[in-house]
């Protein structure tokens, strides 16, 4: 999911609850049932609205670059290990 957000592309996701999170959190894509309907319904949608498109991508290349640079991700990990080290 990260390396398509990277692309700043839409994501177009039929999956686990880890994706389907990421993909409501960062609004960079559509969640369907694993429904031939469904996904055909959502590849339509994507389609016919660019705007959409191009606003599903930049949420989630905004996304990606807040949440999964080096940087954040040391911070958290040097938390939670302050919060072991406090118990």
């Amino acid at each position: 999911v990260t390396g398509v957000q990277t692309c700043a592309l839409p994501i177009l996701a039929c999956g686990g609850d880890e994706i389907k999170s990421i993909v409501k959190k960062s609004k960079a894509g559509l969640l369907s049932n694993n429904t031939i309907e469904d996904i055909s319904e959502n590849i339509l949608n994507l389609y016919n609205n660019k705007e959409m498109r191009v606003k599903m991508g930049k949420n989630g290349r905004k996304y990606v670059e807040k949440y999964f640079q080096r940087k954040y991700i040391t911070q958290k990990l040097l938390k939670s290990i302050g919060r072991l080290n406090n118990e």
